[in-house]
């Protein structure tokens, strides 16, 4: 299974970076997604896919939380990486070793007895639990920046947790024209990427 701190090192600051896919992005992975970048070192990029909802509920994942047994939160595609693996994104005033901080109060982990803890302490309305994760190679997402493949803006909370995920591309796209390309080149914010050691 995918473990976020084990495989890239520890926490850092950072500005959450989102990437949105252009129109032209074909691959049936990524086409019309809306990406959050959770890791980005010298091992490769991380993310997950924010706007993949799947049919199956968490509740049908997890039948024993007793949190789970009345709520209607669906479960995401993340990525095609480790698709049988779940990752988690979610918000809190507290580190935990067992989380990688992404941006803010956001955090992304693999632990199963930490969601367990989130979600009984907060509910669902707060976490995001996602099957794989997206994962370039060492230069690979430069390379598709540089193609023309992704716009690049900056995460904000109410998009990592939108409730309704299946117009954020849309949504997303009408907000992102070319002006906002010009005025923040994608070497600019690629300084601003969420670097870890490793």
């Amino acid at each position: 299974m995918f473990c976020a701190v084990s495989a890239f090192g520890q926490e850092s600051e950072r500005q959450g970076i989102l990437l949105v896919a252009q129109t032209k992005l074909s691959d049936p992975n990524f086409n019309k997604t809306v990406v959050l970048i959770t890791q980005h070192g010298k091992a490769g990029t991380v993310g997950v896919i924010l706007n993949r909802p799947t049919r199956v509920l968490l509740s049908k994942v997890f039948p024993e939380s007793k949190v789970l047994s009345e709520s209607d939160s669906h479960l995401f595609g993340g990525g095609p990486v480790s698709a049988n693996s779940l990752v988690f994104l979610y918000r809190s005033s507290r580190k935990n070793k067992h989380a990688l901080s992404v941006f803010g109060d956001v955090y992304l982990s693999a632990n199963m007895q930490l969601l367990g803890a989130q979600l009984t302490e907060s509910g669902t309305e707060n976490v995001r639990v996602f099957a794989g994760f997206a994962g370039w190679a060492p230069g690979q997402l430069d390379r598709e920046i540089a193609r023309g493949d992704w716009i690049m803006t900056e995460a904000s909370l109410n998009r990592v947790f939108a409730k309704d995920t299946e117009k954020l591309w849309q949504e997303m796209m009408r907000t992102l024209d070319g002006q906002l390309v010009k005025r923040s080149p994608a070497k600019d914010l690629r300084q601003r990427l969420p670097t870890v050691a490793g």
